[in-house]
Order: C-alpha cells, then structure tokens, then sequence
C-alpha cells in the first residue's frame, strides 16, 4: 500500500497535539489550584481532581459535557504521560494516512463511548483521563487491515498495525485484572470498562470513517452495519442513564453548588 505524503502532513498531525496540549494545560491547572486551594500535591499517582466540573461523575450526569470533557483529566502526571506519548504516536500513525478530522472524529467518539459504557457496566465510578480516545486510535488499526489488507504490500505495514492491535488487547485485559483483583493496590481505580468502550467505538467509528482504499459492496455493508451499532450503543445507554434509578445508580446530586471536598486527601 503507497501513500503520498505531501506538506499537508503537518496539517493532520495538529489534531493530536491540540488535543494532547488542552490536557497538559487542563493538568497543570489543577495542579496549581490543588495546591493553593487545598494544599495538595499531584505526584505521579494523583490525587485525581474529583471535584472538577470536567470529569465524569457518577452523582452529576445530567451534566451532559462530562461524557466527553473527562479525557482532559488525568490522576497523576504518569497517567498524563502514559495517555499523551500513546495517542500521539498512534495519531501520527492514523492521521498521515486519514487526515486530521477522521482521527479527530474517532477519538471522540471513542472517549464519548468509553464514559457511556462505564455508566452501564460500571456506573458508580468517576472517570478520568484520555483512554477511551487512546484505546479508539488503537482499535482503529482492525477496520485499516480489514477494508485495505488488499493493498498491503509490506510486512512493515503488517507488523505495525497487529503489534498495535495486540498491545491493546494485552492492555485491556491487564486492566480488567487490576480492576478486580483485590489484592492490588489499584483495585477499583482502573475504568476498564472506559478502555473496552473506546476500542469497541474506535473500531465502528473506525470501519465507516477511515479511508478505503478499494471500496467492495461487502465493505459497504459492513460500514452500514457497524454505524447502526454504534448508534442503537449510544441510544441504549442514553435511555439507561435516563431511566435507571437509585438502584443502580448513586443518588443524583442537583444542586446548583456542586458540594465536593478534597479533605480526605488535603493536607491544611
């Protein structure tokens, strides 16, 4: 498979960058107000800012934004770290190929996935920082193997996409594990279910939206097919949030005031 790759290319790399830049900034904010508000220092495991009005939390989500807003979040600079290298080594790899506004598109929709299926399968949980986009851009590789495996005319092409693809599955199932497994000290704290959201988002969003080098009436069907999904996904869990009461959900917080205190963590 031969791609042209012209001037235009540091055009598409912008995405990634801004997206990874609106993080930083987002974390270094807090990082001052935590330590000026409430005498707290973010090291390289938090504390993660639970009071802020952009991550997903579970007693607010009529709060609409924070279905998305929570990717700019992070617990700690290595979560920051770990989330920025990946999604802008992976984004370089998708957008040079894709343009900017495809991969764009994916990654959001994988972090907009990755919050809904974590309000259905694990909805008691708050949710910080960029895996269900990260996760999304891995996913992506499976639709460019399966709509251009045709056109493929180097292992290197191979190697790269199924190496990604299987450092991903690895690392979902690595934080299933941590998720449920008591013993650890991070039991409870990793949202895989966030991880598993984006890749599946990433994948549907993935066959319809990336480019196709040979277009086939099978490879039409399936981009049907994989949009209804996605679509009949996100209705589902809208209507479950709409509908799902204390019994599954923790009571909603409707105050105009959001009452949240960090003085289980703060050191004044």
């Amino acid at each position: 498979m031969t791609f042209k790759i012209d001037r235009s290319i540091i055009l598409n790399l912008y995405c990634k960058f801004a997206f990874s830049s609106l993080e930083i900034g987002v974390f270094l904010y807090h990082i001052i107000h935590l330590q000026a508000e409430h005498c707290l220092l973010i090291d390289d495991a938090g504390p993660a800012p639970i009071c802020s009005a952009l991550i997903y939390n579970p007693y607010r989500r009529y709060e609409v934004w924070r279905y998305i807003s929570y990717f700019l979040t992070h617990a700690g600079w290595l979560h920051l770290a770990s989330n920025v290298t990946s999604q802008i080594v992976l984004g370089m790899l998708l957008e040079i190929i894709n343009g900017w506004w495809r991969v764009g598109l994916i990654y959001l929709g994988g972090v907009l996935s990755g919050s809904l299926l974590t309000s259905v399968v694990d909805p008691r949980v708050y949710l910080v920082g960029a895996s269900g986009g990260v996760y999304a851009l891995i996913a992506a590789h499976v639709p460019t193997l399966i709509l251009n495996f045709r056109s493929m005319n180097s292992w290197l092409e191979w190697g790269i996409n199924l190496y990604v693809i299987g450092l991903g599955l690895f690392d979902v199932c690595h934080a299933i594990y941590i998720r449920y497994t008591a013993q650890s000290a991070l039991a409870g704290s990793v949202g895989y279910a966030a991880h598993f959201g984006g890749a599946l988002g990433g994948f549907l969003l993935g066959v319809l939206i990336l480019k196709n080098i040979e277009v086939e009436k099978w490879e039409t069907k399936l981009q049907v097919t994989c949009i209804l999904v996605w679509t009949l996904g996100v209705a589902f869990a809208i209507i479950f949030n709409a509908v799902g009461g204390t019994a599954i959900y923790p009571r909603t917080d409707w105050g105009w005031i959001y009452d949240c205190s960090y003085k289980r963590f703060s050191g004044c």
